[in-house]
């Protein structure tokens, strides 16, 4: 199932993770030497600091771990990883290590505006001079530069991978139980909203949803297709009013689109609101790129055991 192709422009949303240097106090020891992947000149260790700490997203870690032991032998790697809250834990513990003037190494954020508090307090380092010595300007895309710079030309972070935040994951099997064509295309949220009504009619989730982060990311996702990019991107900027019809009418599909999801969501992460899916118990569930990490390491084939 997919929105159609004059739409597809109107639910296109990427976030981007970057892994930032702390400068607010000591490290773990050593200068980090010229560059290059030798070990030479490398630190005893290096701490890094995310919420990678299960699933799909350590085996993601798992495999930057692998390169960095390749490039670098003699440097210990320290996984600070914190479970919970989709980061809201490990965002927690980072406060305060940054208070108490104990910064890791190095931690994971969204890239861009997310940082300008840890700017505002001189708690990580300007990384610009790392884009020049490593060519980083000539491998990332101009306009995500562009977004990393603050006015005044500095970086604070370098990407380590960059999602499509708003991906509609479906079973295909479900959907043509229900009378479903799983290829079929949308051209609106009251189409889709029909098909949510028929799968609810045949006993099944018609789309599955986590705690709060992830209701607020599908929350987004039906800003988006509702009001077009240009009015969404207004919303943060003042040139979309809030109080306007269009977004009243967004927040109506939301609430509607929130019946027909898992009662015990709050309880759930966005793994569990996947395996719904996987495990076909649900329909559809809107959630980043990176959940096809999940199927894949269950063996499920694109196509064939799920769509998206």
């Amino acid at each position: 199932m997919r929105i159609n192709k004059k739409s597809a422009g109107v639910v296109a949303s990427a976030a981007v993770l970057g892994m930032t240097l702390a400068g607010c106090g000591g490290g773990s020891g050593g200068d980090s030497g010229e560059g290059g992947s030798g070990a030479e000149g490398d630190a005893s260790q290096v701490e890094v600091f995310t919420w990678w700490a299960a699933g799909s997203e350590k085996a993601g870690l798992d495999a930057l771990v692998g390169v960095f032991q390749e490039q670098h032998p003699d440097t210990e790697f320290v996984n600070g990883a914190v479970a919970g809250g989709a980061g809201s834990a490990a965002k927690d513990l980072l406060q305060t290590r940054l208070q108490a003037q104990d910064p890791p190494d190095t931690f994971q954020a969204h890239a861009g505006a997310e940082l300008q508090d840890y700017i505002d307090a001189a708690q990580i380092e300007d990384v610009s001079g790392l884009y020049d010595e490593f060519g980083l300007r000539d491998v990332f895309p101009a306009d995500l530069v562009e977004r990393l710079s603050t006015e005044d030309g500095a970086i604070y972070s370098i990407p380590s991978n960059i999602h499509r935040a708003n991906v509609m994951w479906a079973n295909p099997t479900v959907l043509e139980d229900a009378g479903l064509d799983p290829s079929a295309e949308y051209a609106d949220l009251d189409a889709f909203i029909a098909d949510l009504e028929t799968l609810q009619e045949e006993g099944v989730t018609p789309i599955s949803v986590a705690t709060t982060w992830t209701q607020v990311h599908l929350l987004e996702t039906v800003l988006l297709a509702d009001l077009g990019p240009e009015a969404y991107s207004g919303l943060w900027d003042g040139s979309t009013d809030w109080t306007s019809e269009e977004v009243t009418g967004a927040l109506e599909d939301f609430e509607t689109i929130m019946s027909f999801t898992n009662e015990d969501r709050d309880g759930l992460d966005w793994p569990e609101a996947t395996q719904q899916v996987i495990d076909g118990t649900a329909a559809f569930n809107i959630m980043g790129d990176w959940a096809v990490a999940a199927f894949e390491e269950q063996d499920k084939e694109l196509g064939t055991d799920f769509v998206a």
